[in-house]
């Protein structure tokens, strides 16, 4: 039989560094979209910033719409993760107060 051998205590400590992780990058993004926010205006109202505005402008907000998707889907698996590690320890949990009756038990 194959057995599975899991660092429980390890998987909480990991899981808070992706939320970190998960945070840096909406703390970018919403820094990053301050700044275009903040210089909207700096391409000036002719037809030159006018184009500059239609290749920046999707290309920006695609990045952004990157960026909360990466910190979204960050936070989501360490979510599941750590739902994980609390189901290993469960079940760990268990399976020794089952060996403790068994053996008291003698069967």
């Amino acid at each position: 039989m194959a057995e599975l051998d899991v660092d429980t205590g390890g998987i909480r400590p990991a899981v808070e560094q992706m939320r970190l992780t998960a945070d840096k990058f909406k703390t970018i993004m919403d820094q990053m979209r301050a700044a275009v926010d903040e210089h909207r205006d700096a391409s000036g109202n002719d037809s030159t910033g006018a184009k500059f505005r239609e290749q920046h402008d999707p290309a920006a907000a695609n990045m952004f719409a990157a960026l909360h998707g990466y910190s979204g889907t960050v936070a989501a698996t360490a979510d599941r993760i750590d739902s994980l590690g609390q189901l290993l320890v469960k079940t760990e949990d268990t399976a020794g107060e089952e060996a403790a009756r068994i053996a008291k038990s003698g069967n």
